[in-house]
C-alpha cells in the first residue's frame, strides 16, 4: 500500500497524542519522532 494511502486525518490534538504515544513506546524524544515523520513525508521511506 502506498504511503499516501496510509495517511491519517486527525485534529492537532489527536496528532500530538499519537506522536506522544509513539515517542513513549519507542523511547525517543517527541521531537525526534516528529522530525522522522516529516523527513519520511518529504523524502519517502528509507529503502
Amino acid at each position: 500500500m502506498p504511503a499516501r494511502a496510509r495517511q491519517r486525518r486527525c485534529s492537532a490534538e489527536e496528532a500530538f497524542a499519537i506522536l506522544a504515544r509513539v515517542s513513549q513506546n519507542s523511547n525517543r524524544k517527541l521531537r525526534e519522532v516528529a522530525e522522522s515523520l516529516v523527513e519520511r513525508a518529504v523524502n519517502g521511506p528509507r529503502d
